[in-house]
């Protein structure tokens, strides 16, 4: 049924494909204009829909880059303002959406975060309030193409590999799998233990330097510092891209009774708290937790547990580093920084 159905949207994906090509083409020749930033710029992007662990690879190069004057520059999808604002203190997952308002929370101390749906103008003018800043990671910017980062940083999930996709709707691409050509290294993510890297190797583009990434699952604790238990009776409770894959590994340490999934970027209410049994902990992701917190009373916040993600690269570890810093180190020498 699967096969008839994808059968059935490739007329519309060979539609949506050669519009995507046709622009590709536009900026490939200077016809739509394309800004450099002065100051060396990461992209983390991909080529297909959906959760590729963007945001937690956003948290691994800041911690990378510690000690420069970074800052981070995101669309803030989800949020219901518009234009260039920085993220402080007094803003919400509502002014400047969830994951960039998750990192900020995690990384307040290390980074400056600001959202803007033209990168461009968002760089301007970070670049105008901040202009000692050393270092630009933007969130999703591979097909917004009107910004060209100094390094383009693609990622595709180990489980569904750029090459085997196909054209949205027929698939989860949002570009021509020849779009890949853009990246300056290629990252699979959400790898499992046994990885065949010289298969993916192989069939990836070549001359594109290719490395493999796993989500380390760190402590489960509540905002008040307790950690819980494995082994516990849990509820999950998420609104990201693949539930099912957080609730799997949540049922790795703990015993899953009840799940609780929304769609990716889910505003919640407190109609929906009501709806929930906190007689059980409730265990949610960080992304999630920035966007309930205020909704929780203290027994409730007391009942909730963050489970933490980190993106590590586990091959070719000092290659990779290598190859980024290269790359920072042969900006600063060309424009004299």
């Amino acid at each position: 049924m699967a096969k008839i159905l994808r059968l059935a949207l490739w007329p519309l994906a060979l539609l949506y494909g050669g519009i995507t090509r046709l622009r590709n083409v536009f900026f490939d020749y200077g016809i739509f204009p394309v800004y450099a930033p002065p100051v060396f710029s990461v992209g983390v992007g991909n080529l297909a829909v959906g959760g590729t662990g963007k945001t937690p690879f956003i948290s691994f190069l800041i911690a990378h880059f510690s000690g420069k004057k970074i800052a981070v520059l995101s669309r803030g999808y989800g949020r219901k303002t518009k234009g260039f604002r920085e993220v402080e203190a007094d803003e919400s997952c509502e002014t400047v959406g969830d994951e960039i308002f998750m990192l900020y929370e995690r990384h307040q101390s290390q980074a400056l975060f600001f959202v803007c749906e033209d990168r461009t103008l968002g760089v301007k003018e970070i670049l105008k309030r901040y202009p000692q800043t050393e270092v630009i990671l933007f969130d999703d910017v591979f097909q917004h193409r009107h910004v060209l980062p100094a390094f383009q940083l693609v990622l595709s999930t180990h489980a569904n590999p750029y090459f085997q996709d196909f054209m949205l709707p027929m698939g989860k691409l949002r570009e021509s799998r020849k779009g890949i050509r853009r990246a300056d290294v290629l990252i699979y993510t959400k790898c499992p233990e046994n990885v065949d890297y010289e298969c993916l190797k192989a069939r990836s583009k070549k001359g594109i330097p290719v490395f493999f990434s796993v989500q380390e699952l760190g402590g489960t604790e509540n905002a008040f510092g307790k950690t819980l238990q494995r082994g516990t009776k849990a509820n999950v409770l998420s609104a990201l891209a693949d539930n099912v894959q957080f609730a799997e590994s949540v049922n790795s340490d703990y015993e899953i009774e009840q799940v609780y999934a929304f769609s990716d970027h889910h505003a919640y209410t407190l109609a929906d708290i009501e709806k929930m049994d906190f007689s059980l902990p409730t265990i949610t992701s960080e992304k999630d937790f920035v966007k309930i917190k205020a909704l929780l009373n203290d027994t409730q916040l007391a009942q909730v547990f963050v489970r933490k993600i980190k993106s590590k690269i586990v091959s070719d570890e000092d290659r990779f580093y290598s190859v980024l810093d290269k790359a920072f180190d042969d900006f600063q020498s060309r424009f004299n920084v």
